[in-house]
């Protein structure tokens, strides 16, 4: 995914309340957004107004905000719980965050294309539950996990991971950045290094959607929804076990995926470099690829 900047500022009705308020990149190619803050009457309001200047939908974002800055122009304590209103939609989702040592606010929105919205900021008497925002979730043969702007989900074809947050409305297919991710590879009793044919030396395929699941669970941390999930294999494989770990970071368009081999067995063996490691589709939220269709050819990260 490409990014691009954005600005923001402060304004009140002097100079002296000019501030930098908000900068962060936006995912989902060559968008840019701007944030524009004004303090107005009543004291205790801060809006936010929110441009697209880009004929592309911000499908999923979260603004991040200083809560200092937040928290001085409203003239209330540090800490105090926020809510946030967007113009037209109603309430919208803020959380606090720690973020690099510093406290800062999340607000999750959706940008149409070349639209100007603004999100009121006011004291509110409680935060909004994260569990109405974050999600993690596991049904015994597939699962998902959100933070409010992805989703990763699992299942017998691998995984998909698409924009998620709770304004975005588009179709999913609209939505997704990468289709049916998995890990192909081929086991070796031996180092054989790069082979050109596995089949013909008899080694042993390690398909992740073929693997058996022996155990998964997922679950909101505090370094965001978390889907873990446990494989074996069978034939040459049988003695190697497979962790694959999911995380994705609250309001960031980042996924991380963790895989792990484990050799369980007395004799060592090996993961040959055959044919791909990471196999997957991209989808059409990757607008830089410049096509509404997928990928005719699979991406290979070998």
């Amino acid at each position: 995914m490409g990014t691009a900047s954005a600005r923001g500022g402060l304004s009140g009705q002097s100079a002296r309340n000019r501030r930098r308020f908000a900068k962060r990149a936006i995912p989902g190619g060559i968008l840019l957004v701007l944030f524009i803050c004004s303090l107005r009457v009543p004291a205790q309001n801060l809006t936010c107004m929110v441009v697209n200047h880009h004929p592309e939908t911000v499908h999923a974002d979260a603004l991040v905000l200083d809560a200092s800055a937040v928290y001085s122009a409203l003239g209330v304590a540090s800490g105090t719980p926020l809510s946030a209103t967007l113009s037209g939609l109603g309430s919208i989702p803020i959380l606090p965050e720690t973020r690099n040592g510093t406290d800062v606010l999340l607000v999750f929105l959706s940008v149409d294309p070349n639209e100007r919205a603004e999100i009121d900021l006011t004291p509110a008497g409680s935060w909004l539950s994260p569990s109405s925002v974050y999600d993690a979730q596991w049904n015994g043969s597939s699962g998902s996990i959100s933070n409010g702007m992805l989703r990763a989900r699992f299942d017998s074809g691998g995984i998909d991971l698409f924009f998620d947050g709770p304004l975005a409305s588009a179709a999913e297919s609209e939505r997704t950045v990468i289709k049916s991710l998995y890990f192909l590879g081929w086991l070796d009793d031996k180092d054989s290094g790069s082979v050109y044919d596995p089949v013909a030396l008899g080694l042993a395929k390690v398909d992740t959607r073929t693997a058996a699941i022996s155990s998964a669970n997922a679950t909101i941390e505090t370094e965001g929804p978390t889907l873990r999930l446990e494989r074996t294999f069978t034939g040459l494989g049988a003695n190697v076990q497979c962790a694959e770990t999911l995380t994705l970071r609250p309001g960031l368009p980042l996924l991380r995926y963790h895989l792990l081999f484990t050799n369980t067995g007395g004799a060592p063996a090996w993961i040959a470099w055959a044919n791909g490691v990471l196999v997957g589709q991209f989808g059409q939220a990757q607008t830089t690829l410049k096509t509404p269709y997928w990928l005719d050819n699979v991406f290979d990260l070998s």
